[in-house]
């Protein structure tokens, strides 16, 4: 017999967070489920600590394969998910007990296709810190523009999916791995009209040294950008977002925001060269708010981090003077 939900969790290389975060999901109120591992070519403990739990709880099954990115291991899990619903778990993080029965007594009260919940985000056991994560509205445009441009946040371990919906639209993971949730996300909220919010905090998402986002490497951190652009153009080319002006101006924006975080950590010739050519209209999208955006979009329009770098001497000369009247 099918269980009611399947919850996805690809695994690579996260042994000391992973029993943790399985044992948070052996505890759910909600006990009627499945558990699909992806080993996702782990070179850690991790493998075997997947082998462990499944023999130890049988609603636990693992997949080991070799390394296809975390959005292979999630569309591997995808392939076999025999629950109602779907949802995910990231094999750092960790969910209170009521996680699960929350978005499903969701779900099931307002028929809807896609719920998303609120959330907490863990620095460390003294930086703990909620995010409400509510649309300011539910139509599809204003939806997806604040998927895009950060209000609400595009991850898919804090929404629970209809399995029935996700397989009669195709949506799976994209081919690169980054922005890879947005693109899940965006393309599960256009298909409906049916989505429905869950005000109960339930996720612990854990932010991790080796994360995405803290990468330094210029070249690494470019190819991170690259990976962004694909996933969003193929994104809007498959939705033909293109003719929406606010998703478009969302893009750029978003897309500057990328560009930021690559000039930030410092850059290369080949970054330069790639900032400076990927859509150099873009910075016209910045919003100007406060006299630092004029460095900002200074820095995005030329590709270098100069005004980025002369913004933070300035505050630096900014905060020595105040302190010494």
């Amino acid at each position: 017999m099918a269980p009611l939900l399947s919850v996805i969790i690809p695994v690579h290389d996260s042994a000391p967070y992973l029993e943790n975060c399985l044992n948070s999901i052996a505890r759910q109120s909600l006990t009627d489920f499945e558990v699909i591992l992806v080993d996702n070519g782990s070179t850690d403990d991790s493998g075997r600590i997947c082998d462990t739990y499944c023999r130890k709880d049988a609603r636990f099954t693992v997949i080991h394969q070799k390394h296809r990115g975390v959005s292979g291991a999630r569309n591997s899990g995808l392939g076999c998910a025999r629950g109602k619903y779907v949802g995910f778990v990231d094999s750092d993080d960790w969910v209170s007990e009521d996680h699960f029965l929350n978005l499903y007594n969701t779900i099931e009260q307002t028929g809807a296709d896609v719920v998303i919940g609120a959330f907490y985000r863990y620095c460390s056991d003294t930086e703990i810190y909620h995010y409400e994560n509510k649309p300011s509205d539910f139509s599809r445009e204003v939806l997806i523009k604040e998927e895009i441009t950060g209000p609400l946040h595009a991850a898919v371990w804090n929404q629970l999916y209809k399995t029935s919906y996700l397989q009669e639209h195709s949506i799976f993971f994209p081919k690169y791995d980054y922005a890879e949730d947005s693109f899940f996300c965006v393309s599960a909220l256009w298909y409906t009209s049916k989505i429905a919010y869950c005000p109960f905090s339930s996720y612990y998402y854990r932010k991790t040294p080796n994360s995405l986002t803290n990468e330094m490497d210029p070249d690494r951190r470019t190819d991170l950008f690259l990976a962004f652009t694909n996933n969003y153009i193929d994104l809007f080319n498959k939705f033909d977002l293109w003719k929406y002006r606010p998703l478009l101006e969302a893009f750029y924006y978003r897309m500057n925001k990328e560009k930021l975080y690559v000039l930030k950590r410092g850059t290369n010739h080949r970054s330069k060269l790639v900032l400076s050519s990927t859509y150099p209209e873009s910075y016209r999208y910045w919003t100007i708010d406060t006299t630092a955006d004029y460095f900002y979009r200074s820095a995005i329009k030329h590709g270098s981090p100069f005004p980025l770098k002369l913004l933070h001497r300035l505050l630096k000369l900014k905060y020595s003077l105040n302190h010494a009247l």
